[in-house]
């Protein structure tokens, strides 16, 4: 009975005490910088030489540079679609990344003047919305790209590295 009463008195207390700690709320405007590592496929219809109109999809995981935080950890789904034009690509997709939790936010990522190669190649990104702890957000920045030596035809991985900030309301 004793031990009964002693656990009654000290769950609210810790609750109270140590609820910060368990239930970290998320800041209302930082920074993000992160590493993502992606696979994906592509299919292309190729017009005349040197232009072709690329649809492309890829899965991935995304950590935050710091080890921590809201956007570490979490896998990304993207789609989207390319215009190569006498060599020289525009870049449009969606990206939904999805944290451990799994809450989601939906962003666009955008790319001009690409060349082939292994890069570096540089694009911009922008939120457009989320759910949970992410509902509401804004925010844009700018990423860096690098691919690798495609692991099998048809296919492509690739290294980006996101830079920006991110406000909620």
């Amino acid at each position: 009975m004793k031990k009964a009463f002693m656990i009654l008195i000290l769950t609210p207390f810790l609750l109270v005490t140590a609820g910060n700690v368990f239930c970290e709320e998320m800041a209302k405007e930082g920074t993000i910088s992160a590493t993502y590592v992606s696979s994906g496929t592509w299919s292309a219809v190729t017009l005349e030489e040197g232009t072709a109109f690329v649809t492309w999809e890829q899965k991935g995981v995304g950590l935050s540079d710091s080890g921590e935080g809201p956007f570490h950890n979490m896998s990304s789904n993207c789609a989207g679609i390319s215009l190569w034009v006498k060599g020289v690509a525009s870049f449009v997709g969606y990206c939904i990344d999805i944290a451990p939790d799994g809450d989601k936010i939906l962003y666009q990522v955008t790319m001009e003047n690409r060349k082939p190669g292994p890069g570096p190649h540089k694009g911009k990104w922008k939120n457009i919305s989320g759910t949970g702890k992410f509902a509401g957000i804004e925010g844009e920045g700018e990423y860096t790209d690098y691919n690798v030596q495609p692991a099998a035809e048809g296919t492509y991985q690739s290294v980006s590295k996101p830079k920006g900030s991110y406000k909620l309301p």
